[in-house]
């Protein structure tokens, strides 16, 4: 299917291949806390910019205006930190970050009631740089389609618990009688309701007081 809005089979949140960007730094996050990386208590550091690599700078969005300077998790989240996200990819190394893509169901499609789904494009384990694996770590150099974020998003707002998507609940026939009704279904437990909590928390202060606070919804706490 290609994309091709007259299509109308055409749907961009499964087929649409993209880069998830900052928002996978939520899946960066969880992973170090997970792997006891950090803890909620740790203090990362943010200069303007992460030159470890010899070809490569890689900047924060602040820079050259100024740094972050010192940033526990939640405040790399809400300042949606690169250089610190960096720092923690590299910390976590090639084969933990896979494990989590995998958890997160980022290696698969979710199976969503919905045709032609598509899967994102991740470099292969084998071939995973320290480069790519620095840039992979705030969302950049693999792609997935939005309904495997979306899916992996919901994982932690349910406590860890991971649901195949669906668009339907129920079908019903002329009269309005249910003849089939869609049950939830548990793919996996992704992370603890704990981690959950603390993930959750720093979400809501991205939106309130972050980087984000143009995605508000008001009347929506």
């Amino acid at each position: 299917l290609r994309n091709d809005l007259s299509n109308p089979l055409w749907n961009y949140a499964t087929q649409q291949k993209t880069a998830p960007g900052s928002t996978f730094k939520m899946v960066s996050s969880t992973a170090a806390l997970c792997e006891n990386i950090v803890d909620t208590h740790s203090k990362l550091k943010c200069t303007g910019i992460f030159d470890r690599f010899a070809n490569e700078q890689y900047r924060c969005w602040i820079y050259p205006q100024g740094a972050h300077g010192s940033l526990n998790v939640t405040g790399g989240i809400e300042n949606s930190c690169n250089p610190v996200f960096i720092s923690v990819g590299l910390e976590l190394g090639v084969d933990r970050y896979y494990h989590y893509f995998e958890k997160f169901g980022l290696l698969d499609k979710t199976g969503i009631d919905l045709p032609g789904e598509t899967t994102g494009a991740l470099i292969e384990l084998n071939n995973l740089n320290q480069t790519e694996l620095a840039t992979s770590s705030f969302g950049q150099s693999f792609t997935v389609n939005m309904m495997q974020m979306a899916s992996a998003f919901a994982s932690l707002i349910n406590g860890g618990t991971y649901y195949e998507p669906h668009v339907v609940m129920a079908i019903k026939n002329s009269d309005g009688a249910t003849i089939q009704k869609i049950n939830p279904v548990i793919v996996s437990k992704t992370v603890s309701a704990e981690t959950c909590e603390f993930i959750k928390e720093a979400m809501y202060l991205t939106v309130q007081e972050g980087t984000a606070t143009k995605a508000q919804v008001q009347g929506y706490v």
